[in-house]
């Protein structure tokens, strides 16, 4: 029975049965036990299959790093180009303050969002509303007033910390612990040396040229969470 040849251990049973002249009853018992084995040893059998197939954790986690490395350096660009670019805000220093205190509470945004969704429609909406703000700002930038642009910065901010904050726990949602420290350290490593890109863009003569630079690299990340391929294994 421990090998699965649970049809010879009922012909053997049957012949037991018939040698020791069991009644009905015993013999109803001893074969319902073997068939309820029987049933209980396919499903672990089944159960290690499926795990054993399982194509995330293992084939996919270099897809979802390659994916990710494109999510991180849109990320962290959006969010250290704005450390420098912020500086050009048309207003004076206490402004300039506020939005970029103001901006921080993006990460609070993360939870909530989460909860409703889940991690990476979160990135995906953070995305998305960078996007299209980045795209009102190119369009009409010149025609807002100090205030509109300051307000326009901010919310701007808001969500590039969104984008942040989740960046970091999404790996959750796509590795299993085994793999995790692995996904961080290429991820950090390749954002870190494209962000060194960041203060040269923030400081071109054209100011409209780095919000295009952080459109395209936005819209490319937003495109590329459709691909990730969240974990299976629990």
């Amino acid at each position: 029975m421990s090998q699965g040849r649970f049809q010879e251990a009922l012909d053997e049973t049957a012949k037991i049965a018939q040698i020791n002249k069991w009644n009905n009853e015993v013999h109803a018992e001893i074969t319902n036990s073997i068939k309820v084995y029987a049933a209980t040893f396919k499903n672990k059998s089944e159960i290690k299959v499926v795990q054993g197939n399982t194509v995330t954790d293992d084939d996919h986690r270099w897809w979802n790093i390659s994916l990710l490395i494109i999510c991180w350096i849109a990320t962290c660009f959006s969010y250290f180009i704005f450390v420098f670019f912020i500086k050009y805000l048309p207003a004076d220093i206490y402004v300039v303050s506020i939005v970029s205190g103001l901006s921080t509470f993006g990460y609070l945004l993360q939870t909530p969002i989460a909860k409703r969704y889940n991690l990476i429609v979160t990135q995906q909406v953070s995305y998305a509303i960078v996007a299209t703000l980045l795209t009102l700002l190119i369009a009409f930038g010149t025609a807002l007033n100090t205030l509109l642009y300051a307000l326009f910065i901010l919310i701007l901010k808001l969500f590039v910390c969104l984008g942040f904050g989740t960046i970091y726990v999404v790996h959750l949602d796509l590795f299993d612990s085994s793999f995790l420290g692995t996904s961080y350290g290429v991820c950090n490593v390749a954002s870190r040396l494209a962000v060194i890109g960041a203060p040269l863009i923030a400081e071109l003569d054209n100011k409209t040229t780095p919000l295009v630079v952080l459109l395209a690299m936005n819209l490319t990340a937003l495109a590329v969470t459709f691909f990730l391929k969240k974990k299976k294994t629990q």
